[in-house]
């Protein structure tokens, strides 16, 4: 297992800056030597609109199977305009919450391959998170099955929030990232996903269906704590970090300032 501070950023020779290179001039120099294109901000957002006047929808909400065997309530929502919002919005938590179990397991692989720190997530507790999100999931599948939608069908919205998310999954998944960097993108999902948690409590509490809201409500209560839990951890593990570097700095420039006296 890899220790935080044998994975902490230190100073090196990082030369992606320009005024790193020795060749700063000549860079600066071909730039203003290479054509130009013509056009401006302007014209690539009229290409925009352009574009977006004749593009297809990302998707169609697919109809309730059927409406037999349902509450009189949700038969009566179903009529309304409302229904197909709702629906899509039930489907992209239910596609949220199953990438979000996904990301505990990249995030619990994190854990054995880095460990944690002072403060921050124990197995236990990702863990716990992790099952939290099956739990959200199987939730969501209920209250779709209860509306007489199809639980495996992938909604607007959900298509959306995985493309939205595909970023943070990827910060997750990658073999060079650490624990902490990946829990600063899981933070990023939780609290998107306590957001969208809140506006799909708000949506069904405006149709009136109580006994669905409060079903989500306690979702909402916590994925609240996910993102509390998780604010703290990368926290504490920031500090920590940074408390360790402090006394690196310094050596850190002198060996990077003799490796460039050397080379030259």
């Amino acid at each position: 297992m890899r220790t935080q501070d044998q994975t902490r950023e230190k100073i090196g020779h990082n030369v992606t800056g320009i005024e790193a290179s020795v060749y700063e001039d000549d860079m600066l120099d071909a730039h203003e030597r290479v054509p130009r294109p013509s056009g401006d901000p302007h014209g690539i957002a009229q290409v925009r609109i352009r574009y977006a006047e004749v593009a297809r929808p990302v998707g169609t909400v697919p109809p309730p199977r059927h409406v037999r065997g349902l509450a009189r309530s949700v038969v009566e929502m179903l009529k309304g305009n409302d229904a197909s919002v709702l629906l899509d919005k039930l489907g992209e938590r239910l596609a949220f919450e199953r990438a979000g179990t996904r990301l505990y397991d990249g995030l619990l692989a994190k854990l054995d391959a880095y460990g944690s720190w002072n403060g921050g997530p124990t197995r236990a507790q990702l863990e716990e998170h992790r099952i939290d999100e099956l739990e959200h999931l199987a939730l969501c599948t209920d209250l779709l099955e209860q509306m007489g939608a199809d639980p495996t069908a992938l909604t607007p919205s959900a298509d959306l929030q995985l493309v939205a998310t595909k970023g943070m999954i990827d910060v997750i998944v990658d073999p060079r990232t650490t624990l902490l960097q990946s829990c600063e993108a899981a933070l990023g999902a939780e609290m998107l996903d306590n957001a969208c948690w809140d506006t799909l409590l708000e949506l069904l509490l405006r149709a009136d269906q109580q006994e669905m809201a409060a079903r989500c409500r306690e979702a909402l209560r916590t994925e609240g704590k996910h993102v509390e839990r998780m604010r703290r951890w990368v926290e504490r593990g920031l500090i920590e970090k940074a408390q360790m570097g402090l006394s690196d700095v310094v050596t850190g420039a002198r060996q990077t300032a003799d490796e460039m006296l050397h080379r030259h």
